[in-house]
């Protein structure tokens, strides 16, 4: 399960911008290889991080 405290942890600060949509994948293995990826088909999506499953 997704836990918001966990995302504000990881930035006490805030996020750098403005986000309407937040995308949650449960046991997705992912190294963060391509962390942002900005398109003119389908806009911009950037790679926050992985939160451990409790």
């Amino acid at each position: 399960m997704f836990d918001i405290d966990e995302l504000k942890a990881n930035y006490p600060s805030g996020l750098e911008g403005f986000y309407n949509t937040a995308i949650i994948v449960g046991k997705l293995k992912y190294e963060g290889e391509i962390k942002e990826i900005q398109n003119s088909e389908f806009g911009h999506f950037k790679f926050l991080g992985v939160c451990e499953e409790e």
